[in-house]
């Protein structure tokens, strides 16, 4: 799993990457619903940057995901 240190830490600067709060949060939202029914076991969630009302309205819906290699990050 991607390491919030890593995040924090960005190109080896010690001051705080702006999304690390955001990813924070996400994951302590997560976290407290990951054992509901409606929440896919196994899985991780993914933030979405994209126009969610272009997403809504478009007939193919496919998400991509990337994932880094360890050392490109």
């Amino acid at each position: 799993m991607f390491s919030l240190d890593r995040l924090r830490t960005f190109f080896g600067s010690k001051q705080k990457h702006p999304l690390s709060n955001l990813l924070d949060e996400m994951r302590s939202h997560f976290k407290d619903h990951q054992h509901k029914k409606a929440v896919v076991q196994k899985s991780i969630p993914i933030l979405f940057f994209g126009d969610l009302d272009a997403y809504r309205n478009s007939k193919k819906r496919i998400p991509s995901v990337v994932t880094a290699v360890e050392g490109d990050i």
